[in-house]
C-alpha cells in the first residue's frame, strides 16, 4: 500500500482528532468508512483521538490505535484494533466504545 504524505492531524466532522500521518491508503480508507458510519451529532465535543500508521504515545482522554503498525505500543491505547488493514466494523465499534466511555463519564459528573 502507498503511504500517505498529507493525512496528519485532521479532524473528521470537527470532533474526533486523527493522528495518521504515516497511515497507508488501506488504513485511511477503512478509518474513513468507519467514521462515516458514526452520527456526527453523537461525536460532538468527543475526547477521542485515533492513531494509525505509526505508534505514538498519547495523553489523549480516550485513544484508539488502529492497524498492525500501532501494535508495538498497543497497551498505550484505551482500545487497539489490529489488522492490516483493520476491519471497518471493528474500528467503528472502537469509536462507539470511546463515545460510550465519554457519555458514562458525563453522566457520572451530573
Amino acid at each position: 500500500f502507498k503511504k500517505s504524505l498529507a493525512f496528519s492531524d485532521l479532524r473528521h466532522n470537527g470532533t474526533i482528532k486523527l493522528e495518521a500521518g504515516k497511515a497507508c491508503s488501506a488504513c485511511r480508507f477503512n478509518l474513513d468508512c468507519a467514521l462515516n458510519k458514526v452520527n456526527s451529532n453523537a461525536i460532538e465535543n468527543s475526547p477521542i483521538t485515533i492513531f494509525a500508521g505509526s505508534p505514538q504515545k498519547t495523553e489523549a482522554e480516550f485513544s484508539i490505535g488502529i492497524g498492525n503498525c500501532c501494535r508495538s505500543i498497543k497497551d498505550a491505547y484505551d482500545v487497539f484494533v489490529p489488522g492490516c488493514p483493520p476491519n471497518v466494523n471493528k474500528i467503528y465499534s472502537a469509536i462507539l466504545e470511546g463515545l460510550n466511555h465519554d457519555n458514562c463519564k458525563k453522566n457520572n459528573n451530573l
